[in-house]
């Protein structure tokens, strides 16, 4: 559709994804306002992903193949193939509501990337929304809270396909938290819209590689490093570093809560303190984790 804001090529990186990725494509083909193209890259698949996009979505769905070489490279090649102004990303597992689009375009208006709330599917915070964990400032000038804490759901995100493209797409380098670094590139220059609206259903599952702290925490890190190093965007707040390594370790013993790693949870909560003994949310992480921890050994 180019009526409006422009047209909207969508990014649907999958990999293993048959159990829940028919219900994300359809929430993407039954959009109020029609996307130019859906792409989907599947990132060297071992079950029947491919198989159900050729024999049920051939005629709405463009495949490209690649060799398993993760999300980033495969929303990479995606983004590369588009022809849309727009692109929009949305994980295999997550689902839209039929209206995310044509709100979330319109709200973009005079801003070159937007992004909204969402729901939880799943897990402990089952129904609860994305918007209640975390008190950043979520449009606007948001670089001095996004480097502090990713707080942007990637199947939640609309950018203009140039913006994207001048600020170097995803580090391929990076198997996790790619849109975190990304994200801090584009917010140094660009103010963000947001839509303070769930308009996505993020689904929790054991098999999402977000649930695996012991996977993701040194990706965080790595993040940490380069965005707060000579040059990157976190550069002029550098001061803010300490904090932003409390968050990703106080997120990852959450996580390891929730997937019952109790050691490791214990462990992030500590480390998260003493990079800020002084904050409240700290100090009543690591009591949690404490507790838990001595109950596991009684």
């Amino acid at each position: 559709m180019t009526a409006g804001g422009g047209t909207i090529s969508v990014i649907i990186p999958v990999y293993n994804a048959e159990r829940y990725l028919r219900e994300t494509l359809d929430s993407v083909l039954q959009q109020t306002y029609s996307p130019v193209e859906v792409i989907a890259i599947d990132d060297g698949s071992s079950d029947a992903s491919a198989h159900i996009i050729q024999e049920e979505y051939s005629s709405r769905v463009t495949l490209l193949r690649q060799e398993n070489r993760g999300p980033a490279a495969a929303q990479n090649a995606g983004v590369r193939v588009a022809r849309g102004d727009w692109v929009a990303f949305i994980d295999a597992d997550d689902c839209w509501t039929a209206d995310k689009l044509e709100v979330q375009l319109r709200a973009a208006e005079g801003f070159d990337w937007s992004h909204t709330d969402a729901i939880f599917r799943g897990g402990i915070n089952d129904g609860r929304r994305h918007s209640e964990f975390g008190g950043t400032r979520r449009g606007g000038d948001v670089l001095e809270s996004l480097v502090c804490l990713n707080f942007i759901s990637l199947s939640t995100v609309l950018i203009r396909r140039q913006t994207f493209v001048d600020a170097g797409g995803f580090d391929e380098q990076l198997h996790s938290v790619q849109d975190w670094d990304l994200w801090t590139r584009i917010a140094r220059r660009h103010p963000l819209a947001y839509v303070d609206r769930p308009l996505m259903f993020y689904r929790v599952h054991s098999a999402s590689a977000s649930r695996n702290p012991r996977r993701t925490l040194p990706e965080h890190l790595k993040v940490i490093d380069k965005v707060f190093g000579p040059g990157g965007p976190g550069y002029v707040v550098r001061h803010l570093r300490r904090k932003a390594v409390a968050s990703s370790y106080s997120i990852c013993s959450q996580i390891a809560t929730e997937e019952h790693d109790r050691i490791v949870a214990f462990k992030n909560a500590l480390i998260a303190w003493l990079y800020e003994p002084l904050g409240a949310t700290r100090w009543r992480r690591l009591g949690g984790t404490g507790a838990e921890l001595v109950g596991l050994w009684r």
